[in-house]
């Protein structure tokens, strides 16, 4: 049995779908504004969540659970750094995607060892971006004070969805790097 279809090895082709499905729940991650939520807890309210924040927006729903969502007026050093880790590990996916696919689809046979360094090399830099990125903003979030000027009241913090989604995407682009690989030791049988 073949592992190919149509000149390509299926381990690229499975890198492929997933570096697009992870490029997409990337972009979806760095645009909602689900990075963390503050909830409270009192003696009268357990977990009452009344904010969520993301990297460039934050919703409150502070009276009568109308949510208000606003840019970020003042942006903390960690945010930025964040964002500017998010965003390099996108495009550094979509160029892996395009390297990966001219190499194996043209099949590129000239230059065959700069497209595998640009494939591997993009991939691995948009991984490592986006996980450190992550281990980032998780590391802020959990070092936050807890404590509410209010006596008696404590805030939590809780890493949200739109982390997550960063959080598989980042490493859903380490799985493809690797199945790249596999997939160039196959071209060399």
């Amino acid at each position: 049995m073949s592992m190919m279809w149509k000149g390509v090895p299926i381990p690229v082709l499975i890198s492929l779908l997933l570096l697009v499905l992870g490029g997409l729940l990337h972009i979806v991650g760095l645009a909602t504004p689900y990075w963390h939520s503050v909830s409270r807890t009192n003696a009268l309210v357990r977990d009452d969540v009344f904010a969520h924040h993301g990297l460039w927006a934050a919703c409150s729903s502070e009276i009568m659970d109308i949510v208000d969502c606003s840019s970020h007026s003042d942006v903390e050093g960690y945010i930025v750094g964040v964002r500017a880790l998010e965003v390099l590990a996108l495009l550094c996916g979509a160029i892996c995607i395009i390297v990966t696919g001219i190499w194996f689809f043209l099949q590129i046979t000239k230059h065959r060892l700069l497209m595998m360094i640009s494939a591997l090399g993009s991939g691995f830099v948009a991984g490592l971006f986006g996980l450190v990125g992550i281990i980032v903003y998780a590391a802020e979030i959990n070092s936050r004070d807890r404590e509410s000027i209010i006596p008696g009241e404590v805030y939590n913090y809780t890493l949200d969805w739109s982390f997550a989604l960063c959080t598989l995407s980042s490493c859903l682009v380490v799985i493809a790097t690797g199945l790249i690989a596999l997939g160039t030791r196959m071209m060399d049988r």
